[in-house]
């Protein structure tokens, strides 16, 4: 059986602790920063992505409440599936585009 060798202890001093704790912050600081500039890049790519879709919707689509879109729509979509569909689920519900 092979023995493992071990290092004597070697015990730190106070201000070798307070480096260790100072840089550990500062890495600490360095990768908050970091992943803070990479999530506020990806918030302003999804904006960026939806705002792009959106303005490929037809103008006076856009200004049109969902009521009357799904109203204009249902028919249509039902006629084609060979079914009718059921009533808006959220029909009730104030348009968040408004």
């Amino acid at each position: 059986m092979s023995s493992k060798r071990t290092r004597p202890a070697t015990r730190l001093t106070e201000e070798q602790i307070d480096e260790v704790l100072a840089n550990y912050d500062l890495e600490c600081e360095k990768l908050l920063t970091r992943l803070e500039r990479g999530a506020y890049r990806c918030v302003e790519a999804a904006r960026a992505q939806m705002e792009a879709r959106l303005h490929k919707i037809p103008q006076d689509v856009r200004n049109v409440s969902l009521q009357t879109y799904y109203d204009m729509h249902a028919s249509t979509a039902g006629s084609e599936r060979g079914r009718q569909l059921p009533p808006l689920a959220m029909a009730s519900l104030p348009d968040a585009m408004e």
